[in-house]
């Protein structure tokens, strides 16, 4: 009898330990090890209820995969798609620590180029953070299906990415033009940061038509660069995909380019080319209309 109550009051201490770890604390075959889009290794819960997203892009590609419903906390940039507006924010530019613990998030869905102190602070509370950093067309389809996978919904990423490569193909097989016109897609003027090789922007570019006049690259991400780089390549297309065209004559040798003399300067909202996502897939269509019109015509089609 006597070790009867010690065998019930160790399974009481144990169980009693259990709960005060409170969400640390994770059963054997709750959690999984998944490998994310660069091969890093992750262990995520089997089933997340409670996702929480850091970056806007990572929260547009969440409901896109059809998880939009395990999302119960965003940021104040995610303004995309507009169920994500009415989550609880978790911060801005910078995250508040207090308000994602607040939510008690079993997954937290980030990018490692983008947020990586905020990321190192989350796994600091012992949250799991999945990054997403695609660098092309292929990579984005990668992270819906990777997302499908995680979230448990697995036929909608799937039906989500095969659309999204459907759309690239068939805009891609459309722009079959030998002449590649020279692109410069500028993303900000202050500081001047540039499409660049290795990155999603370059890839529409490409795939577009043209050629970027920007040959090196940036760690796959937007370069910085100087106003006189620009006038030395000379774009035959300039793509603006900021809010500040306005002050561009201002600077100097602007009406020297030949863009700008050939009436070929043409600006388009930021949204469909600065984030890697499925809407990607619009900002090249309409780049692929600006520098090949020939083939969009009504007869092309």
């Amino acid at each position: 009898m006597i070790k009867m109550w010690i065998a019930v009051a160790a399974a009481a201490a144990i169980g009693a330990a259990a709960f005060l770890a409170g969400p640390s604390f994770r059963p054997a075959g709750t959690t999984r090890e998944i490998r994310d889009l660069d091969g890093r290794s992750v262990v995520v819960p089997v089933h997340p209820r409670r996702i929480v997203s850091i970056v806007p892009s990572c929260t547009e590609l969440l409901f896109a995969a059809g998880a939009g419903d395990q999302v119960v906390g965003v940021t104040t940039f995610c303004e995309y798609p507009a169920e994500a507006v009415s989550r609880p924010k978790v911060g801005s530019i910078f995250l508040h620590i207090e308000a994602l613990r607040a939510l008690d998030p079993d997954l937290v869905v980030s990018s490692h180029d983008l947020a990586a102190p905020s990321n190192e602070k989350v796994r600091g509370l012992g949250v799991p953070v999945l990054c997403l950093d695609p660098k092309n067309f292929a990579d984005i389809a990668s992270a819906l299906r990777l997302l499908g996978e995680v979230t448990g919904h697995r036929e909608t990423a799937e039906r989500a990415a095969a659309a999204l490569q459907k759309r690239i193909s068939k805009i891609a097989s459309r722009v079959r033009c030998p002449r590649r016109p020279t692109v410069y897609m500028e993303a900000s003027s202050q500081p001047i940061i540039a499409a660049a090789p290795g990155m999603t922007a370059d890839e529409v570019i490409r795939l577009a038509g043209g050629a970027n006049v920007i040959t090196e690259s940036h760690a796959g991400k937007w370069r910085p660069i100087s106003w006189e780089t620009v006038l030395a390549r000379d774009p035959e297309v300039i793509v603006l995909v900021h809010e500040y065209g306005s002050s561009l004559e201002a600077r100097a040798g602007w009406d020297r380019l030949n863009a700008v003399r050939e009436g070929r300067v043409h600006r388009f909202d930021k949204s469909h080319f600065l984030y890697p996502t499925p809407r990607l897939a619009i900002g090249l269509e309409r780049l692929a209309e600006a520098l090949h019109p020939e083939c969009f015509d009504a007869k092309a089609r």
